[in-house]
């Protein structure tokens, strides 16, 4: 699962970073869709998810994502087997974490990779081909041929609405997952409290450093 919120957060914190060889017109609206969702004091997504991963697909998945500069949070909830589960990721600059209501796993020397997670990795730039269908509403694109042959993901698709430029809905494939994502909200402004660990969400929680 932590593996697939890293894929979600590079894919969604990249949104503009379109290669030259890219149609004019694509990263024209990519470019417009960056300056919509992007800010460099920091961003908040609300978002509704589906997965499929391996044998298991989560429906009506519930994940509020920040980020600014290489700091992030994820927080998301969903129901698997019957059973609620929430879970919290995030990295503040210093600790890396990941927190349940029973555990919090920190991590207080995050790898350099790992610092990445949040940072800007130009997914849409790594790929070779894109093509784009305009629809009444939005514009469809899909971005697919990685340079990066071993890349985890292997296509994505993207709706952006002509009226104001905001991504409505992000399809990604990778190996061994399907991921569909629909935007609800975009938030700009975020105080460096907001990436903070608040330990009293987990008061019963194991709490295990690395």
């Amino acid at each position: 699962m932590r593996k697939l919120l890293i894929t979600i957060m590079v894919a969604m914190m990249t949104i503009g970073n379109v290669q030259a060889q890219i149609p004019a017109d694509v990263a024209e609206i990519m470019r417009k869709c960056d300056e919509t969702m992007s800010s460099p004091n920091g961003v908040e997504l609300t978002m509704e998810m589906k997965t499929s991963l391996a044998f298991i697909t989560l429906t009506n998945v519930n994940m509020v994502m920040g980020s600014k500069d290489d700091k992030f949070k994820v927080l998301m909830s969903f129901s698997m087997l019957g059973k609620e589960i929430a879970m919290e990721s995030g990295f503040d600059g210093t600790q890396e974490w990941v927190a349940t209501k029973d555990s919090v796993h920190i991590s207080d020397t995050p790898t350099a990779k790992q610092k990445d997670n949040g940072a800007d990795l130009g997914i849409y730039k790594d790929y070779r081909k894109a093509k784009m269908k305009e629809k009444k509403d939005y514009y469809d694109i899909e971005f697919w041929d990685p340079i990066d042959k071993d890349s985890e993901l292997k296509s994505v698709n993207v709706k952006v609405s002509k009226s104001n430029y905001m991504m409505k809905e992000l399809k990604m494939s990778a190996k061994g997952a399907k991921v569909n994502i629909n935007i609800k909200k975009v938030k700009k402004g975020l105080g460096d409290n907001y990436f903070k660990l608040d330990m009293s969400k987990y008061p019963n929680a194991k709490v295990v450093h690395k």
